[in-house]
């Protein structure tokens, strides 16, 4: 399987979703459900960073599949942080946001995965003050 969830090794209740190679929606799906009975072991809200960077391409379909999957996410669920360089994936992520306002709030695209979890600590910290 080219996707693997784990929990961070350095930050409580982050999850990630580390996609290697090819991949199809069948195993996001199944990574999907494995992240969800991961979030029911944690209390708080529970943030993901979506790893792209060492991923084929996007497959088809992809805006319809992460709506349809946006309407199972655990009550939870926090900040979803995707990190890609593809210019692809910036293109369907500005659509998605254009398709889905509001969107943005809670889904973030950045290039590193440095500043993905950098991301998810400035909104933790921001979220506690």
């Amino acid at each position: 399987m080219s996707i693997k969830v784990r929990w961070s090794d350095e930050h409580p209740a982050l999850l990630h979703f580390d996609i290697r190679g090819r991949w199809n929606w069948q195993e996001f799906y199944l990574a999907f459900e494995r992240a969800c009975h991961m979030n029911d072991s944690s209390l708080g809200q529970v943030d993901a960073i979506v790893n792209f960077l060492e991923s084929g391409a996007m497959q088809p379909g992809a805006l319809n599949h992460f709506r349809h999957l946006a309407q199972y996410l655990p009550e939870n669920a926090g900040l979803i942080v995707l990190v890609s360089a593809s210019e692809v994936k910036k293109a369907l992520y500005r659509a998605g946001c254009g398709l889905f306002p509001g969107v943005e709030q809670t889904l973030h695209l950045v290039t590193e995965l440095e500043e993905a979890e950098n991301l998810v600590l400035r909104e933790r910290n921001r979220e506690d003050a």
